[in-house]
């Protein structure tokens, strides 16, 4: 085998007689190439530049036939950059020309194809389409590039600062460098790469490999914790140039001298970064329209007519003048198509919380800074928190039609679903970032639905009948019928230490948490003493929650619930399923609404999922709205995590849907009505979480005498 041809930090590859390797070496994982005419390849480095696309690493090599083993998705563009389609199982015939064709997998691998005509087909696996491999056959041996890009969701390398605000302000600057494009092509996450991570030291030590973006914008801002730390989202997503100042400012290198304050009488400097990060997003979003992936767009069709401009013109323009036609669009004509932000982190002004900067702009989370005013932040939060199992159908969904307050429908809100801080002691409804949660989010591999193992542990009398009732009484499904679902009743000090140390991806402890550790029949058991926790996910309950929920993340987990009151074992396995649609902790708590009584805080990184989901689906949520007794419209929502991060896209493939893509984290009508035998179709589907009128669907056993039931309700108080 030839090794390292083209060697590079992030992409090698692998040349053996038969196979090419692309490993992506940042992510440890591998995508494999065969070819059945071995002696032909002769590979040879080759320009990154060859591609429209960005690359890490690329080589060429001479095939007649290449077979790409399980692909994820794939997709072909011709020589120019234009989106041509994807491959299926009906071979697809291409005549002469330049193409690009992406190979996306564990490793994100393309091929340049110059001047040649070949044919791609995936070759079905069994009854399954999904993962099938790859077929490209060439009408003659024909010399092909191949490029690698990491996918790079982890630190590639260190930037060390001492506890001084304008160090860290310099280190800003290079945060940006992950970013593999400047252009409005970044507002796909895959192009944005974890930012470099952080560490407290002596001195500021950057690393030779990393280079300051050049984008022609740059950020002044005072040089104080509060005001670098909020400035931070802005300067990651804007590549920006960053330098102290005496009041905050964003400059554009537009030969006018440009500049715009971020902070005003009227507007904090939170708000308008907020509200700039927002524009950025879903402006970049419609001028890519026509770049690297076409197709239509929601956003774009309900947008484009009311901008000042036209977005694809602006395609290839320099960043600050891009900003300049940007800044002219009112915030309010975007606020209905900004997807709803996942999270908003609260640091505190000290030198200790830059370490976790990286980690929430990696997910391009907001940062805000808690300046003392804790008791008005404390009621917005839990209450927001409380209100989002009461939400309503904003107006601007329902072409004209009444509104119906009552239903439980996601408002069209870019507020965020959760808010965490870095503070041990984090108000009820919010969450306690721990960086340990996100290091431990990333050494785990996430499993596939079926494979998910489950844990139920209980003392009290006959609830862990109850617990398998509620099991049984949720419709048959495969989420929920594995043989990785376990109930430890009444276990010993010993049992829930040895279950702690399992291979266990979620946790339902039902033991309560005191101060002396959590309650086994035996004894407590104090989480200090389990030296490895397995477990992934959990939920906790008792006084003491918040402060073994934090030991046990330090210990392995990655995320926790952690309960004053217990809850219903009924809620306990609808939370379960909703974790194993694909939706984070945060939003399973969410959408099944665990009792508010039961105050709820998190630990960890609450953003992560507990599964992986195939073919890298990402969680939708439906909801149907019913308009007669036999139509019903029909809402999208798809669920941003850290996985399917902000600027990703997605549409509900059928029948059923509209042809667009929507931005994740926000709620789109579809194209057309829904009958009462469909909407029976969309519940007897377990792929996502489904409310009907607002009423949630968890696998009733009759889903036609439950939406006829809904109906009449809804219709009734309609009139």
């Amino acid at each position: 085998m030839t090794a390292g041809i083209g060697a590079h930090p992030l992409i090698s590859f692998d040349v053996g007689s038969e196979t090419i390797r692309i490993r992506d070496e940042l992510e440890q994982q591998d995508l494999t190439l065969r070819t059945t005419a071995p002696d032909e390849l002769d590979p040879q480095p080759a320009l990154t530049d060859l591609f429209v696309f960005p690359v890490d690493n690329a080589i060429t090599v001479t095939v007649s036939k290449l077979r790409v083993e399980t692909p994820i998705g794939t997709a072909v563009w011709n020589g120019d950059g234009d989106h041509l389609g994807e491959f299926t199982t009906t071979p697809w015939e291409l005549p002469d020309g330049t193409y690009f064709v992406n190979m996306q997998s564990t490793v994100n691998g393309y091929l340049r194809i110059d001047d040649a005509s070949f044919t791609g087909v995936h070759r079905r696996s069994g009854t399954r389409t999904q993962n099938s491999p790859l077929e490209l056959t060439f009408a003659e041996p024909t010399s092909v590039t191949i490029g690698g890009r990491s996918f790079h969701t982890r630190p590639q390398t260190t930037i060390t600062v001492p506890d001084d605000p304008q160090a860290i302000l310099e280190a800003l600057a290079y945060l940006g460098s992950s970013i593999k494009e400047y252009s409005c092509e970044r507002s796909w996450p895959t192009l944005r790469g974890h930012p470099p991570a952080i560490e407290r030291g002596d001195r500021l030590e950057i690393p030779a490999e990393l280079s300051r973006p050049k984008t022609g914008v740059t950020i002044s801002v005072p040089a104080t914790y509060a005001d670098v730390y909020r400035v931070a989202p802005l300067v990651f997503y804007l590549g920006a140039d960053v330098e102290v100042g005496d009041r905050p400012e964003l400059r554009l290198e537009d030969g006018y001298g440009y500049v715009q304050p971020l902070r005003t009488e009227s507007r904090s400097l939170e708000e308008t970064v907020d509200e700039l990060l927002e524009t950025c997003l879903v402006l970049d979003s419609l001028t890519r329209v026509d770049g690297y992936l076409s197709g239509p767009r929601h956003e774009y069709d309900e947008l484009a007519p009311h901008l000042p401009f036209y977005p694809p013109n602006l395609y290839g323009e320099p960043l600050s003048a891009q900003l300049l036609e940007y800044l002219e669009v009112s915030p309010s004509l975007l606020e209905p198509y900004v997807p709803r932000w996942p999270m908003t982190a609260v640091f505190q002004p000290r030198p200790d919380d830059v370490e976790l900067l990286p980690s929430v702009l990696n997910v391009l989370s907001k940062v805000h800074v808690d300046d003392g005013s804790r008791g008005a932040m404390e009621s917005t939060v839990s209450g927001s928190l409380a209100t989002t199992t009461t939400e309503t159908v904003p107006e601007t969904m329902r072409d004209g039609e009444p509104a119906l307050e009552s239903l439980e429908h996601a408002p069209q809100s870019s507020s965020p679903i959760l808010t965490c801080y870095t503070d041990a002691q984090p108000p009820a409804g919010a969450g306690c970032l721990l960086s340990e949660g996100f290091e431990h989010a990333l050494s785990h591999s996430l499993p596939e639905v079926s494979d998910a193992r489950i844990a139920y542990v209980t003392d009290v009398p006959d609830r862990a009948d109850r617990v398998r009732t509620a099991i049984d009484d949720v419709a048959p499904t495969h989420r929920l019928e594995s043989d990785g679902i376990t109930i430890v009743d009444r276990p010993s000090k010993r049992d829930l230490e040895r279950t702690l140390e399992s291979d266990v991806d979620v946790l339902y402890c039902d033991l309560p948490v005191s101060n002396d550790g959590i309650e086994c029949p035996d004894g407590p058991l104090d989480p200090d003493g389990v030296d490895d926790v397995g477990v992934k996910t959990f939920v906790v309950y008792g006084p003491a929650s918040l402060a073994a929920g934090r030991e046990l993340i330090r210990r392995g987990a990655f995320a926790g619930l952690v309960l004053e009151n217990t809850v219903s074992p009924v809620q306990v396995v609808r939370l379960t399923k909703t974790l194993l649609q694909g939706h984070p902790l945060a939003d399973g708590v969410r959408l099944t609404g665990i009792d508010e009584r039961s105050t709820v805080r998190f630990v960890g990184n609450p953003a992560h999922p507990v599964v992986r989901r195939d073919g890298a689906a990402i969680p939708q949520r439906i909801d149907v709205v019913s308009a007669s007794t036999d139509e019903h419209d029909l809402f999208l929502y798809c669920q941003l995590t850290d996985i399917h991060q902000v600027g990703s896209v997605s549409r509900f493939i059928g029948d059923r849907s509209s042809d667009a893509y929507q931005l994740n984290g926000t709620t789109v009508r579809q194209s057309r009505r829904l009958s009462t035998a469909e909407v029976v179709s969309l519940l007897e589907d377990d792929d996502h979480v489904s409310r009907v009128n607002g009423q949630p669907y968890y696998g009733e056993r009759d889903p036609e005498a439950f939406v006829r039931k809904s109906v009449r309700r809804t219709l009734t108080d309609v009139q």
